[in-house]
């Protein structure tokens, strides 16, 4: 069974509902999602800081459960783009330079899908690329 959706999936949804929650885009579900492009991730951080302490929380304490592989030696888990974990997200935010509605992705993000309902049977990969 495939549980994916795309973001006009979830845009229609919403535009049926007779109210309107009025969350900034980059602020939406999940507000820290890997898949959103580091610009959408800098401005969250740049507004709310706090969010981000979760995920460094998880780095702290899981990063070696379920080591991935590359060149045939284990590696921590990094959840965000570039192999980079909170820590090294934040660092490289330059938050001097945030239009809030610049929304443009570097590549993919969350506009493709979210897999959150995933079915557990399928694979899962243990490589990066």
């Amino acid at each position: 069974m495939d549980f994916t959706c795309s973001k006009q999936d979830v845009l229609d949804f919403w535009e049926d509902m007779p109210f309107d929650l009025q969350i900034p885009e980059h602020q939406g579900n999940c507000v820290d999602c890997h898949k959103k492009s580091n610009k959408k991730l800098a401005l969250v951080y740049k507004e709310t800081p706090k969010v981000f302490n979760f995920t460094a929380y998880l780095d702290n304490q899981y990063s070696e459960v379920k080591a991935q592989v590359l060149d045939g030696n284990l590696i921590p888990r990094k959840r965000f783009r570039g192999y980079k974990n909170t820590k090294e997200l934040i660092a490289s935010f330059d938050l001097s330079d945030h239009n809030p509605k610049d929304y443009s992705e570097e590549s993919g993000g969350c506009s493709e899908s979210c897999e959150a309902f995933m079915d557990s049977n399928e694979p899962e990969s243990e490589t990066i690329l």
